[in-house]
């Protein structure tokens, strides 16, 4: 499920966030164009946008330093989350698969 940036949707991701993250960015502050466009980002401290556009890269999983200290940092994993008490399907779906990036970005 993926949500569209209207108002509402942004509030569910940031309360989601919160519950699942431990931080909450206020639904209006929610926008990032990625890392391979210059314009906003949700964290202006990303370690890994700079990192990739330096180097040219598509995405990191094209780097020969990853997994690297930098896009690590940023991996989310839904058994470390979980921590013994199961997330709802319909949560993992809108909160934690989208940031699963470490299989996503693997080199197969």
């Amino acid at each position: 499920m993926h949500y569209r940036s209207d108002d509402k949707d942004r509030s569910v991701l940031s309360d989601g966030w919160y519950e699942y993250f431990g931080f909450r960015i206020p639904p209006e502050d929610i926008r990032c164009d990625g890392c391979l466009e210059s314009g906003k980002l949700i964290d202006e401290n990303c370690p890994v946008r700079p990192c990739v556009l330096k180097r040219g890269l598509e995405t990191c999983g094209d780097c020969e330093e990853y997994p690297c200290e930098k896009v690590s940092s940023r991996f989310v994993d839904r058994e470390e989350i979980e921590r013994g008490e199961k997330i709802p399907e319909e949560d993992y779906q809108r909160f934690i698969r989208p940031y699963e990036n470490k299989r996503r970005l693997r080199k197969t």
